[in-house]
């Protein structure tokens, strides 16, 4: 009975450090597919930004807002981006300094937004 025991305690120590490694791998790969992940949405929406800006300077240059630029701006980008863009478009005034301004407070609202995914993605580096 005293060896059935023994070898018991001896098996539970000798699994120690395997499960400790498997739990520790475990983790450093679910941290690692969510900066991944992190980086891969950023460089998306980094890209698509960067086309919604340049069609919307060409749209406040002609004083025209094509329905599939806003309809993208209202499905495919944050609240935070398009709650501005509308207000924009439902203003009556959108001369230069109007749409000067609109211009930057989405751009704005963009690199905040990117901001954030950043600060994200230096807390998983920084852990």
């Amino acid at each position: 009975m005293d060896i059935l025991i023994g070898v018991l305690i001896g098996g539970l120590i000798a699994s120690i450090a395997p499960l400790t490694t498997i739990i520790a791998d475990h983790l450093r790969w679910r941290r690692e597919t969510k900066l991944m992940h992190l980086k891969t949405e950023r460089d998306k929406l980094e890209q698509r930004f960067r086309e919604t800006l340049e069609q919307l300077s060409k749209s406040m240059a002609r004083n025209s807002y094509p329905a599939e630029m806003t309809s993208d701006i209202m499905i495919m980008l944050p609240k935070e981006i398009s709650d501005p863009y509308l207000a924009f478009l439902e203003e009556k005034d959108k001369s230069t300094p109007q749409c000067r301004q609109a211009y930057l407070i989405i751009a704005t609202a963009m690199k905040e937004y990117l901001g954030r995914f950043e600060q994200q993605i230096e807390a998983l580096i920084a852990d």
